[in-house]
């Protein structure tokens, strides 16, 4: 099943979770922008969903765009090769604070590395994690850096390099 043929399908599906709706980019892949409250009740009904099957995440983005952490979940259907972006734009209260929304762990094993990554690069908080988790316990940031490393308001310490130790 075309994932375009299936707009109509997911509109009925995900109902008034649905903000915005359009193409990824100059790809012809569809993207629906969702509520973050939304986020785990959406996923389940995506992948349980027997005409949509996406039950494969091929990749979880992040990115910062005008103070806003946004989300970008890569979903695909081993069954059909239909694929999705389903994506959730999250505000943090200042530069330093985290933000939380719901994992999806348990709809898609394969996103707690993507999660943890997010974690500790965002500061997204995971809520409802099965494990605690942190990827980059090996990284030594410069003393005195705060917040999180991959944020455009993070700054690293003058004069002082951040390497892996080995």
């Amino acid at each position: 099943m075309e994932i375009n043929v299936s707009l109509i399908k997911i509109k009925k599906l995900l109902g008034d979770h649905i903000l915005e709706q359009g193409r990824f980019g100059r790809t012809e892949v569809q993207a629906i922008w969702i509520e973050s409250k939304a986020l785990k009740q959406v996923a389940e009904k995506l992948n349980s969903d027997p005409e949509l099957l996406l039950n494969w995440l091929e990749n979880l983005s992040v990115m910062e765009m005008d103070g806003n952490i946004i989300l970008n979940y890569f979903l695909r259907s081993h069954a059909t090769s239909a694929s999705l972006i389903l994506r959730v734009s999250l505000a943090p209260a200042t530069s330093q604070s985290k933000v939380i929304v719901s994992t999806v762990t348990d709809v898609w094993a394969m996103a707690e590395l993507f999660e943890a990554e997010i974690e500790d690069l965002f500061g997204v908080t995971f809520k409802d994690t099965p494990v605690v988790r942190s990827i980059s316990t090996e990284f030594k940031f410069a003393p005195g850096s705060e917040g999180f490393p991959l944020r455009k308001s993070f700054r690293f310490s003058k004069g002082e390099r951040n390497e892996v130790t080995s």
